[in-house]
C-alpha cells in the first residue's frame, strides 16, 4: 500500500505502457526479495493485491447536511484504488458483500467473478499477467538505461500528454513541432 495525497486510479493502457509502475514495482519487490519471506518466517510471499490510499477524503458536495450525512460509514471517500486477485478478496475485505464494497472499488457478477470491464478485481490469470509484464518492463527499462539510453520520450494518450504538467520543460527542450510522441494505444 503506498498513501497518497492526490489519488489516482490504475490505468490499464498506462500500466500497460511502462508510465504507471510504482505499484506493480512494490509488489514484485516484496514477492521478489528472499529476506522479506525470511524476515516474516514463510518460504514465500505471494502476491494479492496492491493498492494507493487517499490520506485526504473526497468530498462529493451534497445539497443538505442530511444527505451530507447519510453516505454510511465514510461513504467511499477512502476508498482504496489498486488492483487484486479476486480470489483474495474474503482474506483482503472481510466484509466484502458479494457486489460491490466500501472499502475496495470493485464490482463482481453474481458467481463471484469480476464484471469484464474492471481494472481493479482481475481474475488471477490476469493479475499475474500485469506482474508478468511489469517485470519485463522494469527489466528492459533497466538494460537501456546500462546502456546509455537517456532518449526523451513523452507519450500522449489521447489529447493527454505529460508534458501539460512537467517542471523540466526548460531542460527537456521536447518540441512537438518536430518531435514525435510515443502514441499510447490500449492493450489488446
Amino acid at each position: 500500500m503506498d498513501y497518497k495525497s492526490g489519488l489516482k486510479a490504475p490505468n490499464r493502457t498506462l500500466m500497460h505502457h511502462g508510465v504507471q509502475q510504482q505499484l506493480p514495482a512494490y509488489l514484485l519487490a516484496i514477492t521478489r526479495m528472499k529476506e522479506i519471506a525470511t524476515h516474516f518466517q514463510v518460504k514465500k510471499i505471494s502476491a494479492a493485491g496492491c493498492f494507493l490510499l487517499p490520506l485526504r477524503a473526497g468530498q462529493e458536495r451534497k445539497k443538505t447536511r442530511r444527505e451530507a450525512l447519510g453516505g454510511g460509514e465514510n461513504g467511499g471517500r477512502y476508498m482504496h484504488e489498486g488492483l487484486f486477485d479476486v480470489a483474495h478478496v474474503r482474506s483482503l475485505d472481510a466484509k466484502a458483500p458479494d457486489g460491490m464494497s466500501g472499502q475496495f472499488k470493485y464490482r463482481l457478477k453474481m458467481g463471484g467473478e469480476p464484471y469484464g470491464n474492471t481494472f481493479n478485481a482481475l481474475r488471477s490469470e490476469e493479475f499475474a499477467g500485469i506482474l508478468r509484464r511489469s517485470e519485463e518492463l522494469i527489466r528492459e527499462f533497466g538494460r537501456r538505461i546500462y546502456e546509455g539510453d537517456i532518449a526523451i520520450r513523452p507519450y500522449k494518450q489521447g489529447k493527454a500528454t505529460p508534458c501539460e504538467r512537467c517542471d523540466y520543460q526548460p531542460v527537456c527542450r521536447f518540441d512537438p513541432w518536430t518531435q514525435k510522441y510515443n502514441l499510447l494505444r490500449a492493450p489488446e
